[in-house]
């Protein structure tokens, strides 16, 4: 329920601020800009797991101890598993997703470093090409039963000619950890899904993001990120 808020949150700040077919934006007042971004934090703060029903005893309840009982909250801490100003696009040659795709491939045009109030986010554009896989090495290990979150906005899917993959990947040969399949023509949205892996991932490890859109669109990747629990 949470992640649909943050969806139709960000859907109704594009819809007053921008023009998502002519791929235009107009500048946000600024005395709102702080109170929509710290909204989303909150709630995209609010829809991640928490132990222990959200807090920890430090204290048991039921111990008289003289002293009041002093209550912490439990929240998930997000460590980055890429970092999105450090993706490489991957050519024909080093594309491990190369003969599963056709189309053209997206070259540097079509990608961009964007740094926003939220943080640092890696956009795709398929106005002129079909398909890319960006890569990097890991910044943090991953164990078995480690949850990684991939979250991801894209813009509305405006032409009909194929389905939008996504897939993330570890290792060489590569390991498919996450994929999804969404349905062109769609509204803008936001994937926002937590995998568990089952097998250890040491830091340094090759991480590949790849993506496949038949038709006019903006993808950002906001966060790879390991989810540790308090």
């Amino acid at each position: 329920m949470t992640v649909t808020l943050v969806a139709s949150l960000w859907r109704a700040v594009w819809e007053l601020y921008g023009n998502a077919a002519e791929r235009t934006v107009r500048p946000m007042d600024s005395r709102l800009t702080p109170w929509i971004f710290a909204a989303l934090w909150l709630l995209v703060g609010c829809s991640t797991p928490q132990t222990s029903e959200g807090v920890n005893d430090v204290v048991s309840s039921d111990t008289d101890t003289g002293f009041d009982t002093e209550v912490i909250s439990a929240e998930p801490v997000h460590v980055l598993l890429a970092h999105n100003a450090s993706w490489t696009l991957a050519s024909n040659d080093t594309d491990p997703f190369a003969l599963r795709v056709e189309g053209v491939r997206c070259d540097e045009e079509a990608v961009l470093v964007e740094e926003i109030a939220m943080g640092i986010w890696y956009d795709i554009n398929t106005d002129t090409c079909d398909h890319a896989t960006v890569h990097q090495k890991t910044l943090v290990d991953l164990e078995p039963g480690d949850t990684v979150l991939v979250w991801i906005w894209h813009y509305a899917m405006e032409h009909e000619g194929g389905d939008f993959h996504a897939r993330v990947a570890l290792g060489e040969p590569e390991t498919v950890v996450w994929e999804t399949t969404l349905p062109v023509p769609a509204d803008s949205g936001l994937v926002y899904e937590e995998v568990t892996v089952t097998e250890a991932w040491p830091s340094g490890t090759p991480i590949w993001f790849h993506l496949s859109n038949h038709g006019v669109n903006t993808w950002s990747l906001v966060e790879l990120a390991r989810i540790d629990q308090p």
